[in-house]
């Protein structure tokens, strides 16, 4: 070696300015510091810690407990999170189990793990003895292949997939449906899938079908696909009012509003008719919808400019096209979410049974709201736990570090990186980090293998053989 290898630095003549804290230059001149630090001590042995020291020790220990009890809440809520997930997800099976058009739920490999009652008299089978059965073997043998294609599709992708099959019901004839399937999470467990039988046209006369259990099946069966398709909050309302304005004729506009319809913190709206109604209402602050939000009970009115109850609301509104409205609250496990609105400009246009719909797909989307509110919780967890579990890691990996160099004890190797973490006022998380980098890129390169070496230990040159004699 030369002796400029082993030459100090020549003193500073001119004043040095100090980098900004947390700046690269900075952490290396640190790390430098650091490095000059260990080696003194390891030849001079352990110095005794001034206040300063000490009052760094303490403050980075409480660093570490405070970390360690930000995990602790993280992974606490994750479970809570889950648990609420499985609770949504019984929720909706007990859905299911009110719609009069089949529906099943499979593991991956297609085998039945639960059925709603329509399903079980669709194919004349006790659900005690449906569950447990391959759902392939409940379709003619020359439709299975096409299923269990169909299962592989599901698997791979959360849109929906449909197909067209014979069923086999129990000593009866053959019945083609449609057959639709979604994995997005809707069931109780994740894994599953959920599929829901639609009677073709062909299968019965249409006397024997009704076209408005069908158009229920079918937005309900929209529902439970939003969460796959849903982007942000606005366009989760807007598609929930749109499948809610499909399945009730009588509603000529539809929206959706999150908080209570006086003060909503989001508003979703097929049309102008509904926008402008749901204004109306914000600025008299009373109307149907309002009370709906309230009282968290569902509100039919067939004329709300005439119904004494909203005297304030028939001033703001007048001259409003809209006449009759059906308002619902959705509601959750920490009270109200929001109210799906359905209005129309007729006369006492909403039945009983438009309720009974409103309500169900009401119930359904406020599940689907909580669903991807709770799926953006959880991603938001995972992440800050991420973090928090890289940062201890990277402490232990410095530790590690600084034990190796001067072979104290782990408590002593913290001890010097939290005062030089008080001592330049930098997270103990940032100094580790840079430390463990810079002990990286200083690592020497791997020896080359011993085939890619000369017979004298030189590198063989590129692109050159070697005989054997």
């Amino acid at each position: 070696m030369t002796t400029e290898e082993h030459a100090l630095p020549r003193p500073r003549t001119t004043p040095r300015t100090t980098p900004l804290p947390g700046s690269r230059s900075w952490v290396s001149g640190d790390l430098r510091a650091l490095d000059d630090l260990i080696g003194r001590i390891g030849r001079g042995g352990a110095a005794p810690m001034d206040d300063a020291t000490v009052q760094g020790l303490a403050t980075a220990n409480e660093e570490l407990r405070v970390a360690d009890e930000e995990l602790r809440l993280q992974r606490e809520q994750i479970a809570r999170l889950l648990a609420e997930r499985r609770a949504a997800g019984l929720q909706r099976q007990w859905l299911a189990s009110m719609l009069p058009v089949p529906m099943v739920v499979t593991d991956r490999a297609g085998v039945v793990v639960s059925a709603n009652a329509a399903a079980g008299q669709m194919l004349h089978i006790a659900l005690a003895h449906l569950v447990r059965k391959p759902l392939p073997l409940l379709v003619h043998e020359e439709d299975r292949p096409q299923v269990r294609s169909l299962l592989g599709s599901a698997t791979a992708s959360g849109d929906p997939v449909r197909l067209r099959v014979r069923l086999l019901p129990r000593r009866s004839e053959p019945v083609v449906v449609d057959l639709a399937v979604t994995s997005d999470g809707w069931t109780a467990e994740e894994g599953e899938l959920a599929w829901t039988f639609f009677l073709a046209d062909e299968s019965r006369p249409a006397a024997q079908a009704s076209s408005r259990a069908l158009a229920l099946a079918g937005a309900f069966a929209d529902m439970c696909w939003l969460p796959a398709r849903a982007g942000g909050t606005q366009e989760l309302l807007s598609r929930i009012a749109d499948v809610t304005h499909r399945a009730v004729a009588a509603a000529e506009a539809v929206s959706v509003n999150l908080g209570s319809a006086a003060e909503p913190t989001a508003v979703a709206s097929t049309s102008e008719l509904a926008a402008a109604f749901d204004g109306a209402q914000v600025l008299a602050g009373t109307g149907p919808c309002v009370t709906a939000s309230e009282a968290h009970e569902t509100v039919v009115t067939g004329d709300v400019a005439a119904d004494s109850r909203w005297a304030g609301l028939a001033r703001t509104a007048a001259g409003a096209a809209v006449v009759s409205v059906l308002a619902v609250p959705v509601t959750g496990d920490e009270g109200l979410v929001g109210a799906v609105n359905l209005y129309s400009t007729r006369r006492d246009a909403f039945t009983e049974e438009d309720v009974d719909v409103a309500e169900l797909l009401a119930a359904a989307g406020g599940a689907v709201l909580v669903e991807v509110a709770q799926k953006d919780r959880l991603r938001t967890l995972a992440a800050q736990l991420d973090q928090a579990l890289t940062s201890r890691a990277v402490i232990d990996e410095a530790k590690g570090i600084i034990m190796a160099r001067r072979g104290g004890t782990a408590d002593e190797a913290f001890a010097f990186l939290s005062a030089l973490s008080q001592q330049r006022n930098v997270k103990l998380r940032v100094l580790a980090t840079a430390l463990v980098e810079q002990t990286a890129a200083s690592r020497p390169a791997p020896p080359a293998p011993a085939e890619e070496r000369g017979a004298n230990g030189a590198p063989a040159r590129p692109g050159v053989s070697r005989r054997r004699s």
